[in-house]
């Protein structure tokens, strides 16, 4: 990376490659997981110089990156952190300090409430609540700001290598197999699975709990209705049918991966 592309505009990082050799020399370091955060229980992670810890309780510690916007509000026992960019979509919320707001909704008014004010917000962002000792992560409505956590090692990171550098796990046999036959895929996420072993990605509409590091869907919050199988495939089953048909006439080869802790996937592939 020349020292040009280095610097910085308007706050705002340039475009620079996922490698991780942009990233060796002293002065281009700040770029290194820029924005980020980690939540673990280690007191002494070496990142870089740029990350900034604190004690979150619990027996966990939160390292923001310095250019990582951070928001504190607290009200009545409940504390609300908020990393990134949060706004109200439905009111002007100009010098408001929404992680206080989100607090005393809390403290006052309840988890509904809570919930419902969260419907409202827009941006990229993480909020963090901690209550009566329960701690739990929000992701914000599409997951802008990425989420991944190590069940095992007690980790929570914005990047899934963020995450690693403290679980220190290997790749998974999917990305194995990847790399063994060249092939090039950008991204392969399924559900909540990483190219880590060990290390899983939070969806959409879950909240995560640092107390067993199990996730709840909170949006939609009424009861979803299950449908049999049937139902679920709809139009797409006669399709799938077909599909099924035609693959006896190709050369093809099919290989199974546990890519979640309960879910697998087919990987087919066309021989030439």
């Amino acid at each position: 990376m020349t020292e040009s592309n280095a610097q910085f505009f308007n706050g705002r990082l340039p475009s620079c490659s996922y490698s991780d050799e942009d990233f060796t020399d002293e002065k281009n370091t700040k770029l290194l997981f820029a924005r980020g955060f980690l939540i673990c229980k280690n007191s002494d992670v070496g990142i870089t110089p740029h990350f900034l810890p604190r004690y979150l309780g619990g027996g966990f510690y939160l390292y923001t990156h310095s250019l990582c916007r951070v928001e504190y509000g607290n009200c009545n026992g409940t504390n609300v952190i908020i990393l990134g960019l949060a706004v109200f979509a439905t009111r002007s919320s100009k010098n408001e300090n929404i992680a206080r707001t989100l607090a005393e909704i809390f403290a006052n008014d309840g988890e509904e409430k809570f919930l419902d004010t969260l419907d409202c917000l827009g941006g990229s962002y993480v909020v963090i609540l901690q209550s009566e000792e329960k701690m739990y992560i929000y992701p914000d409505a599409a997951t802008l700001r990425s989420i991944f956590y190590a069940p095992n090692k007690k980790v929570i990171a914005s990047h899934v290598n963020l995450a690693n550098v403290v679980v220190k796990g290997e790749k998974s046999s999917f990305y194995k197999y990847l790399k063994e036959t060249n092939q090039e895929v950008l991204t392969y996420y399924v559900d909540d699975s990483t190219d880590i072993d060990g290390i899983f990605r939070l969806i959409p509409n879950f909240k995560l709990s640092l107390d067993d590091f199990s996730t709840q869907r909170f949006y939609p919050r009424k009861q979803r209705k299950i449908l049999d199988f049937e139902s679920k495939l709809g139009g797409g089953g006669a399709t799938f049918s077909s599909q099924t048909r035609t693959l006896p006439s190709i050369s093809y080869s099919i290989r199974k991966f546990k890519i979640t802790r309960r879910k697998y996937c087919l990987w087919i592939n066309r021989r030439a």
